[in-house]
């Protein structure tokens, strides 16, 4: 059987991290068909990239990037064939539950809350593509509460929808986070880290905001892994409560674990979350 693996990119987030797993799991017969060319984690099988960027200053923009992505998407499958495409990732979901003939979408957050995201307009357009496609799809969530909002919010029926968490290899993260690192911070005060994508659902800037309150009344720093749009202003955020050296940019690392080994508490502040890998990943 010819599997497809269909993702903006394979870059700095959970769903692209699992789908690298994944990916390691099926074989070299896989294909990773891709919209950027934009790697942190490695893929076992073929892959093609549709070398398609969006620029998204502007919701026409973004539609138009959406239509050549889609139109160039459905030359793939003319030319592949593939028995399945396994997509990750709203706008892969939606181009995959439009054109394929057995798409499989996975999906990795409440897309109630992800929809909030948008503007009115376009976040209706959304909606309703979504209600109207992802019924022709087999849906799979990463936990119970997304499958709930899937069924109560967008009319999937239940039968279409199954449930399989994230795993994680606990053995290779502990082996990862033995490895010697070479920490920003000095190991004498508490280190609080947190991971994931710079961006605002993931709620840095509240626990940048917290920690400068900590901060106050005793020692200790901060650690944040992770690149994303919003990272200037976090980084000015820090000065302006006056505790920019105290909090440690790491940036993405291919070796997160061997930082999170080091520090004192891990925290998860994201606004919203699906699994919430990086929990998983720090207990492991």
């Amino acid at each position: 059987m010819k599997v497809m693996f269909l993702i903006p990119h394979l870059s700095g987030g959970g769903g692209e991290r699992v789908l690298s797993d994944l990916s390691h799991g099926v074989g070299d017969e896989a294909v990773l068909v891709v919209f950027e060319k934009k790697f942190s984690y490695p893929f076992k099988g073929r892959l093609i990239s549709l070398d398609l960027p969006i620029d998204r200053t502007s919701a026409v923009r973004r539609f138009t990037g959406f239509v050549r992505r889609a139109l160039r998407f459905r030359r793939v499958l003319t030319t592949e064939r593939p028995n399945v495409v396994i997509s990750f990732m709203g706008e892969a979901n939606l181009i995959n539950a439009l054109l394929s003939r057995r798409p499989m979408l996975t999906v990795h957050n409440h897309m109630t809350a992800f929809s909030t995201m948008r503007g009115s307009v376009e976040r209706r357009v959304v909606r309703i593509l979504n209600k109207a496609l992802y019924r022709r799809a087999t849906v799979v969530a990463v936990s119970q509460s997304i499958k709930s909002d899937l069924i109560e919010n967008y009319g999937m029926p239940a039968k279409r929808v199954v449930v399989i968490p994230n795993a994680v290899n606990a053995a290779e993260i502990a082996k990862m986070a033995a490895e010697p690192a070479a920490c920003p911070w000095n190991s004498a005060t508490p280190i609080v880290i947190t991971a994931g994508r710079l961006s605002p659902e993931k709620g840095q800037g509240y626990l940048i905001r917290a920690f400068a309150a900590v901060r106050k009344k005793m020692p200790c720093q901060l650690a944040i892994l992770g690149t994303g749009e919003l990272e200037s202003e976090l980084k000015q955020l820090a000065s302006d409560l006056g505790v920019a050296k105290d909090v440690h940019f790491l940036g993405w690392q291919p070796n997160p674990f061997k930082y999170i080994s080091k520090a004192t508490i891990f925290v998860s502040p994201s606004l919203t979350e699906r699994f919430g890998l990086t929990v998983l990943e720090a207990m492991a």
